[in-house]
């Protein structure tokens, strides 16, 4: 199953349950809010590339796949800057850049 990709300038938002059938892709530019349950395969995950943005507000993000486990969220960023993020009743993930860049 391909993976599900949030393109650069897209603002996706999902606010109702699903269940992920594949790894999901936060490209550079993109936009991924979650508002919902959302399962995921094993050794699914989300990959937040570098200026990727993901938010997950208020969401539950779990295993659907009869006790194995899902990958998780991987933030891709810069080795040298810390990455930012905040964590006040949501989760939002920003895969950070160097200024001027």
């Amino acid at each position: 199953m391909p993976d599900i990709t949030i393109s650069n300038a897209e603002n996706i938002i999902w606010d109702y349950s699903r269940q992920v059938r594949s790894n999901v892709l936060v490209k550079s530019g993109g936009k991924l809010t979650i508002r919902c349950d959302v399962g995921f395969p094993e050794n699914a995950n989300i990959t937040v590339e570098k200026e990727g943005q993901l938010i997950v507000d208020g969401a539950r993000l779990y295993n659907n796949c009869d006790g194995e486990h899902w990958q998780g969220i991987t933030v891709e960023g810069d080795d040298d800057l810390t990455q930012d993020y905040d964590i006040y009743n949501r989760l939002c993930c920003m895969a950070s850049h160097k200024a001027g860049q």
